[in-house]
């Protein structure tokens, strides 16, 4: 009769591919403060399969059938850990854009001059990912390589961005400052000299 233990090398692999994901999904929960549903929905999907799986060795199910659940639920590990990885991705990319608007990319650089590199490696990481939706035989291939090269220090650059976001700030205002006050000066003086021509001819 067929064991649990027989099924162990794949419930192993379950359990590594459940861990990685659920790393990923905290990542991700993290950079966009808010729950990443896709991925959840997927280890919801993966605990349903390996539920049926353990059902269907209590009641002597084909061996076929078994892995079959096994493996579909290691499928939903590889997709929830995707769904992760893409919303971390979006996240960063969609803030960078609204960053970048908003401080400006003088004071960007001044600041943090990784910029350049950190936005370089997230469109590379953007076009893998792209890639993997017409590549679906080695998605989960191209999805690993993004993990394991640039995913993790990506997440580390804009953590970096983040934590000089103030002195970011700080460094715009005071350039819009010192690029007005020019203008202003100008202007004051040239409000001056009219004010004291109109006296001068009254």
């Amino acid at each position: 009769m067929t064991e649990v233990t027989d099924y162990s090398e794949i419930l192993s692999s379950i359990c590594n591919e459940w861990d990685a994901a659920e790393d990923d999904i905290k990542v991700a929960e993290q950079v966009g403060h808010q729950v990443v549903f896709p991925s959840i929905k997927e280890l919801r999907y993966g605990g349903r399969r390996i539920i049926d799986a353990l059902n269907a060795v209590a009641a002597g199910e084909p061996t076929e059938k078994i892995t079959a659940f096994f493996e579909d639920a290691r499928f939903n590990c590889y997709r929830a850990r995707h769904d992760a990885i893409d919303a971390t991705i979006a996240i960063i990319s969609v803030e960078l854009h609204i960053k970048a608007k908003k401080i400006g990319y003088r004071a960007i650089l001044k600041v943090y001059p990784e910029f350049s590199n950190l936005t370089r490696r997230l469109r590379a990481t953007q076009e893998q990912i792209s890639q993997s939706r017409a590549d679906r035989s080695n998605r989960e291939k191209i999805y690993s390589a993004v993990e394991n090269a640039e995913f993790k220090d990506i997440v580390r650059m804009y953590r970096d961005f983040l934590d000089s976001e103030d002195i970011m700030r700080s460094m715009a205002q005071s350039d819009r400052f010192w690029r007005v006050m020019p203008i202003v000066v100008t202007s004051l003086i040239l409000l001056a000299s009219i004010a004291f021509n109109v006296a001068h001819y009254l």
